[in-house]
C-alpha cells in the first residue's frame, strides 16, 4: 500500500479517501481512507474552534488498533471496507456504510470514550456483525 514516501502505511498517508464527515460540536474530522488502495480505516483529526485542521497528526483510528496497519476489510464488529460516513451530533456516533459487506455500522465516538480500532455498537441490515452477504429483505441491506 503506497501511502508514503517509503510505501509503508503511516498516520499520515492515505490509500484513497472515500468520504468524510464532521463533527462540529467537539472540533473533529472524521477521514474513510478505504477507497483505491484499501487501508479500510476512518481516520481522526482534531479541528480548532473554527473546525480548520490543528494538527496533520490524526487523534483516533477506527478499522484497525494502529495508525500502521491497513485493516483487513472483514467483516466483524470492529472492521469495514469501502465505506462513507455520517455523524450523528446528538449522540456522538459515527455511522459507517460499509458497501462491499452490505452493512452500515454505528461507532461511540465520544471524545471520552472513542478507542483506536473499537467495536462498534451495533450494526444494520445484517443479522450479525460477521455475515456480509447482501440481500432485499427487511433485514438485509445490498451495498447501502
Amino acid at each position: 500500500m503506497t501511502n508514503s514516501p517509503s510505501g509503508s502505511i503511516n498516520a499520515l498517508g492515505f490509500g484513497g479517501i472515500t468520504s468524510d464527515a464532521l463533527d462540529t460540536t467537539n472540533h473533529r474530522l472524521f477521514v474513510s481512507d478505504t477507497n483505491r488502495t484499501p487501508n479500510n480505516r476512518i481516520l481522526v483529526y482534531q479541528l480548532d474552534s473554527n473546525n480548520n485542521i490543528s494538527s496533520a497528526m490524526p487523534i483516533n483510528v477506527l478499522g484497525v488498533n494502529n495508525f500502521t496497519s491497513a485493516g483487513s476489510g472483514a467483516a466483524t464488529s470492529s472492521t469495514f471496507s469501502f465505506s462513507n460516513l455520517e455523524y450523528d451530533n446528538v449522540n456522538s456516533r459515527l455511522f459507517v456504510s460499509d458497501s462491499n459487506h452490505n452493512r452500515a455500522l454505528a461507532f461511540d465516538v465520544d471524545p471520552l470514550r472513542i478507542q483506536n480500532g473499537e467495536d462498534a455498537l451495533f450494526v444494520l441490515g445484517q443479522t450479525s456483525f460477521n455475515d456480509g452477504s447482501g440481500g432485499t429483505t427487511q433485514k438485509i441491506f445490498s451495498a447501502p
